[in-house]
């Protein structure tokens, strides 16, 4: 399955770092399976931050290794 991350820099190894921001569902690496939502948020992260250019990160899960992460995730139905 392909996953996206947008941002304002190219994302090649992710890590989950330590925040004090208050996140939708806390300190995590956020993805998403709809390249269009990835697009926008990488729009609005450069633009708000003021530096870099929108980039859209892709990675390649096996989603079969689900059940050994601790993950909040809704997949797409078959």
């Amino acid at each position: 399955m392909k996953l996206y991350h947008g941002s304002n820099v190219v994302v090649q190894e992710p890590k989950v770092l330590v925040s004090d921001r208050k996140l939708d569902f806390g300190t995590s690496f956020y993805l998403t399976s709809s390249f269009e939502q990835a697009e926008r948020w990488a729009e609005l992260t450069a633009k708000r931050k003021g530096t870099g250019v929108p980039v859209i990160s892709v990675f390649e899960f096996d989603d079969s290794s689900l059940e050994s992460l601790k993950c909040l995730c809704k997949l797409p139905r078959s």
